[in-house]
């Protein structure tokens, strides 16, 4: 049986350099009848896999693609360890408990408050959408069917858990005349039978911080008024990590009373590899017991909060890892490094007069979400064309619609900047970006564009590494 992306391959892989030792080509969907060496093997595989895009050159994703090598080592020395075998590895699972601590101590979450660690952040979504599911549900408040009041720009992970569990999903809109939502449009879709309201710190499709606070506000009122009590989960991916040591002023998270879940991913700006999410709970009150399955035939009893029961213990140690190694000192230092990046970055494209910010890195995380707003440049599939030409180049910009009002879709590109994205690097992707202008200019009108490349698009800066 084939998977639904193979079936218009051809069947055989032929190899380059190990075909001195393989004289047949390599059959893609059916197991070998004979084996080979472990080099050919290897070099096979890695042969295949070159033609991916570099990691480094990835701009499309917000995964970290680098970590020491004391981390890589961690790694190797760890992957065999099954998280799920706590009575095999006591060891492995108490950093896993420290994990929860140390990123409930920073979300600020109260002494009883409880967490897990996923496989990633969307698991850890997933679960405490359940878990204001069933706390709605045994409250008995309403008996119609369940439904969670979110913005329009959030993961498609909301969109799954609603669908697969059977949630209604009430959309507020964005502003017309900002990538926001207007924190009173929220009481209008609030009734009995809401399980929640979503709210996401560094939204996946502008980088932004829903204002949390303000539409905390409006959910006590509602409570108050209607006798209902409605909480809010946090979506914090993307912004768990930032904002605390970055927009600590910024009151998003278990400060605020109705903040009853908050989700972060730990390889994003966590800095670990895939995968590695947490779940924290402001109490075991807001977690029922019907997402607890206790088990005891690998020794002992467990009953870890998880949907995924396998996975290895190395993305784990390495989050742990970052947080012996960094501390909050360090943290705060190769935060203020990737924004201060992302908002040069940011300033270079504005001098090439050709695109318009959506968010501000300054004060969101550190991405750049932009789109076209120099009048020349009509072609409706202008930017889809300037990002593919960045490819020749070995960039991976995205383009896609973010719905700007109730109306229309804006076409707008996303550059993720990491830890492993050097000043250097921006200056090299300004270069690239002039000449794919440069390129496009040329295509729509037949004649080259002379206009001169400004001087600080080619100068060359040096990055000091954090250490």
């Amino acid at each position: 049986m084939r998977s639904e992306d193979s079936t218009n391959e051809i069947d055989v892989l032929t190899p380059t350099f190990g075909s001195r030792f393989i004289r047949e080509p390599i059959p893609k969907n059916t197991l070998p009848s004979d084996e080979m060496p472990s080099r050919v093997a290897y070099q096979v595989i890695h042969d295949e896999l070159e033609i991916d895009c570099h990691p480094l050159q990835n701009m499309a994703s917000f995964v970290t693609t680098w970590v020491e090598p004391e981390a890589e080592a961690l790694i190797v020395e760890n992957a065999p360890k099954n998280i799920i075998d706590l009575d095999e590895y006591p060891q492995a699972n108490k950093i896993a408990d420290r994990c929860v601590a140390i990123v409930s101590d920073l979300l600020h979450a109260p002494e009883n408050g409880i967490g897990t660690t996923t496989i990633g952040s969307s698991e850890a979504g997933m679960l405490a959408g359940l878990a204001m599911k069933f706390r709605w549900k045994e409250a008995g408040h309403g008996s119609g069917q369940p439904n969670l009041v979110r913005s329009r720009s959030v993961h498609v992970c909301w969109e799954k858990f609603c669908t697969f569990f059977d949630v209604e999903q009430r959309i507020v809109p964005l502003g017309d005349k900002a990538f926001q939502v207007d924190p009173d449009a929220y009481e209008a879709l609030i009734d009995e039978n809401t399980i929640g309201v979503l709210g996401v710190m560094g939204t996946t499709t502008t980088g932004l911080y829903e204002p949390i606070e303000q539409i905390a506000q409006v959910i006590e009122r509602v409570n108050r008024e209607r006798d209902l009590n409605v909480g809010i989960h946090v979506d914090a991916a993307s912004g768990g990590f930032v904002a605390p040591f970055l927009d600590a002023d910024i009151k998003w998270d278990f400060r605020i009373p109705c903040v009853r879940s908050i989700n972060v991913s730990g390889h994003k700006y966590g800095l670990a590899l895939p995968g590695i999410g947490l779940c924290i709970w402001r109490s075991k009150c807001d977690v029922p017991g019907t997402l607890r399955f206790p088990i005891d035939y690998l020794g002992g009893t467990n009953d870890r909060i998880v949907f995924n029961f396998t996975r290895s213990s190395a993305p784990i140690v390495v989050l742990y890892y970052n947080f012996l190694r960094l501390g909050r000192k360090g943290y705060t230092r190769v935060m203020e490094n990737i924004r201060g990046t992302a908002v040069y970055l940011a300033g270079q494209l504005l001098e090439t007069g050709i695109f318009t910010l959506v968010n501000d890195p300054s004060v969101s995380i550190p991405i750049i979400v932009a789109r076209l707003s120099r009048p020349d440049v009509h072609h409706p599939d202008a930017l889809q064309q300037i990002c593919k030409s960045l490819r020749q180049h070995g960039w991976v910009i995205p383009v896609y619609n973010v719905p700007f009002g109730a109306k229309h879709n804006v076409p707008v590109m996303r550059i993720c900047v990491r830890e492993s994205f050097s000043r250097d690097q921006a200056d090299m992707l300004i270069e690239h970006f002039t000449e794919a202008l440069q390129g496009f200019h040329t295509l729509e009108t037949g004649e080259p564009d002379k206009r001169p490349i400004p001087e600080s698009h080619l100068q060359k800066r040096t990055h000091r590494i954090i250490c």
